[in-house]
């Protein structure tokens, strides 16, 4: 009897050895496995090396200049200069291809420079970014630069001049030796002043014309604001729709006045006499115009589309503030328009209306009919939207005359200098975004880069190397395709939100969370150890004595 209940209470001891051991085995071999799979970050496997990479390889631009003189001598000495100044640059790369011209292909006057510009063209083959120097001995200025990708010289002409032309106007190379820095350095470096003005890249720009009508019930504006924008911007936005992308749009604004922000001065005649505004007059000093586009912008539905927009706005003046006029801190009156721009925002202009007619207006008791002027006013906006876009005003350069242009169109190698510039921020911009996401995700462990943000990086880095290449080797329309994918791709991996999806979710809080789940369990688990080691331990031992 005592043998069956010693055998059974060994057998009961057994299974219960065996259901532990059971129990540790699943929770070791596939519980813990299972939580901690399921549990992992997942992170793409990224070209770490390559992204970290970008921000120290060289970038440079290569031109090729197709150069025609009539003598050897004087070729020669220009191709030496051109070559010494630009041989010690980081950025630019220059090589000077020697062509022939017809004697006939060169203008005879000023007026038909632009004729004989395009005539050559279009027996050469000038590549995008490309520049050509010709030679023209009866040339009235030392240097002519045409709308195309043309300048003549004379024989007058010295190489510090061709290359200050080259340097300043064509390559803009001291905007893209401010970038490369600011690239190196972005929280040092100050920007230029074509870069502090210009929007950023991005793919798409709205360009919002608003009218503002502060006094609607004594002012008529007779002007369709679509019709005239459509009409004067959109072949200058057709003119750069290869390097950006743009959407036109229109709005009224009433009541939103500007009264309060004006000083009011009496105007005293020689003569004793009134002028016809009743010697008086409105000012607007300059240092108050920040105020204005903080006022306009709360009421501008800019922000109603994600892309970055730009504000043309046209604030048609009332009867009772007219004229008005701006002036400097000094008390000097402006000659130009009375129109401003805001760098990166937009552009405003003040239209005041007729001193007669606001007259009548006024010992009348009517309403006053104000018709703006479409081609004033426009042209203003386009000159504008050129700094905005990145096309800058020249220097003056003495001894160099530049063709003037007809339309609203930009010059060949402006468009080109655009480009160039685009491409070499667009490039950066990617090189910098990347390198930024590289020491967050070394620094930040928690992070989740899933698939689509892995193909996004992937993308990013291959296309910036692809268009560093394409720049080195004067294709400059790919090379800018190849930035622009980089640049978008990059932008739309770091802002991407599955970035912080466990940002805020710090290991105090895992522990907080799996602590009071597994510690009950394990706890039993745990002690059980001692008592199976003792069993097993103890099991050899019976078996002997049985023997």
């Amino acid at each position: 009897m005592s043998e069956s209940m010693e055998y059974e209470s060994d057998t009961s001891v057994a299974r219960r050895m065996y259901s532990a051991i059971s129990y540790m085995v699943v929770l070791f071999g596939i519980g813990i496995p299972m939580w901690w799979y399921t549990t992992q970050l997942y992170r793409m496997a990224l070209p770490d090396t390559r992204m970290q990479n970008l921000g120290t390889a060289p970038l440079q631009i290569q031109m090729n200049i197709h150069l025609a003189t009539t003598s050897v001598n004087f070729k020669q000495l220009i191709i030496n200069e051109i070559n010494e100044h630009f041989k010690n640059s980081d950025i630019i790369n220059v090589n000077i291809h020697e062509i022939k011209v017809n004697k006939e292909w060169l203008p005879t006057n000023i007026e038909n420079v632009n004729d004989i510009a395009s005539t050559i063209e279009n027996h050469f083959i000038i590549n995008t970014g490309d520049i050509m120097l010709i030679e023209w001995p009866n040339s009235p200025h030392e240097i002519v630069v045409t709308s195309n990708r043309i300048i003549y010289f004379n024989t007058e002409t010295t190489g510090p001049r061709l290359i200050k032309v080259l340097s300043k106007w064509i390559l803009q190379e001291d905007t893209l030796n401010h970038m490369m820095e600011n690239m190196k350095q972005p929280t040092l470096q100050k920007q230029d002043s074509i870069v502090r003005k210009r929007v950023s890249a991005a793919d798409q720009y709205d360009v919002l014309v608003t009218v503002v009508n502060p006094d609607p019930e004594w002012t008529k504006v007779n002007w369709n604001v679509k019709d005239v924008a459509i009409q004067y911007l959109t072949p200058f936005f057709q003119s750069i729709s290869h390097i950006s992308n743009v959407t036109l749009k229109s709005q009224w604004l009433y009541y939103v006045s500007i009264s309060d922000k004006l000083e009011k001065h009496a105007i005293v005649d020689k003569n004793g006499l009134t002028n016809e505004w009743n010697n008086k007059r409105f000012t607007l000093n300059e240092q108050q115009l920040p105020y204005l586009i903080t006022m306009f912008e709360t009421k501008l539905a800019s922000h109603v589309s994600k892309n970055p927009c730009l504000n043309l706005i046209v604030y048609i003046n009332d009867c009772k503030h007219a004229p008005l006029q701006f002036y400097n801190p000094k008390g000097n009156r402006y000659n130009g328009p009375n129109a401003f721009m805001s760098p990166r925002w937009g552009g405003v202009i003040f239209i005041n209306p007729e001193a007669n007619e606001c007259k009548k207006s006024l010992e009348n008791q009517t309403k006053i009919n104000v018709t703006p002027d479409s081609q004033y006013i426009m042209s203003i906006f386009i000159t504008q939207l050129r700094q905005l876009l990145g096309i800058p005003e020249l220097e003056n350069i003495n001894g160099v005359h530049i063709i003037p242009i007809t339309s609203s169109t930009p010059r060949q190698w402006e468009l080109d200098a655009l480009m160039r510039l685009r491409t070499f921020e667009q490039i950066l911009s990617a090189r910098l975004t990347l390198k930024s996401l590289a020491q967050l995700l070394t620094e930040i462990t928690t992070i989740v880069i899933n698939d689509e943000v892995g193909a996004s990086i992937h993308s990013a880095v291959d296309n910036a190397e692809i268009a560093a290449e394409y720049l080195s080797n004067n294709d400059l329309h790919n090379a800018f395709i190849k930035s622009r994918m980089a640049f978008l791709s990059s932008e739309a991996a770091f802002y991407d939100p599955s970035l912080l999806a466990l940002l805020y979710f710090p290991d105090d809080q895992k522990y907080a969370i799996y602590i009071p789940l597994f510690l009950p369990i394990m706890i039993p688990v745990i002690i059980s150890l001692n008592t199976i080691r003792a069993w097993l331990v103890s099991k050899p031992n019976k078996a002997t004595k049985t023997d």
